[in-house]
Order: structure tokens, then C-alpha cells, then sequence
């Protein structure tokens, strides 16, 4: 779906879509971050974000979500962006 716009069956209607990319988002992080916890208990908390924006598929990808929101002219997307990847 390069440069469409889209959503997903699975989105309560009554949460925007703006906030459930945002959780969505959030959930994405914390499976990461807390599967690093535990492959690498001594890890600390900006190794762990050094790691995950620097070596996952998942960090480019939320950057690249964070590029598309905050393109638009829209507030709440722009909001979204900011809490995706800051």
C-alpha cells in the first residue's frame, strides 16, 4: 500500500486512527525493548533505544511511519508522528 492511505479491521471505531498508530506504535516498542530486557538483562535503558532505532527493522519502519505522519498538514497526524519515533 506504498503512499495510500489505509486502516485496519481491527480498530475499535471509536479510537482515531491518529491514537491507534500511536499505541500500535507503543505496543510495537515495548514487545522489543522487553525481549532485549531479557536476552540482555545488564542492558540499559539507552543501549536498549540505541539498538532498537539503531539495528531493527522495526525502528526504520517507525521512523518511516513517523516521515509519513508528520508530512501532513494535519495537527493530530503531526501529534502521532511526534509519539511514534521522537
Amino acid at each position: 500500500m506504498a503512499g495510500g492511505d489505509g486502516d485496519v479491521a481491527g480498530r475499535p471505531a471509536d479510537v482515531p486512527l491518529p491514537a491507534f498508530i500511536r499505541w500500535s506504535a507503543d505496543d510495537l516498542k515495548t514487545l522489543y525493548y522487553e525481549s532485549r530486557m531479557v536476552a540482555r538483562p545488564t542492558a540499559g535503558g539507552e543501549e536498549i533505544a540505541r539498538w532498537f532505532w539503531g539495528e531493527t527493522a522495526a525502528g526504520r519502519l517507525l521512523r518511516a511511519v513517523r516521515d509519513r505522519l508528520d508530512a501532513s498538514d494535519d495537527p493530530r497526524w503531526k501529534a502521532a508522528a511526534f509519539g511514534v519515533a521522537r
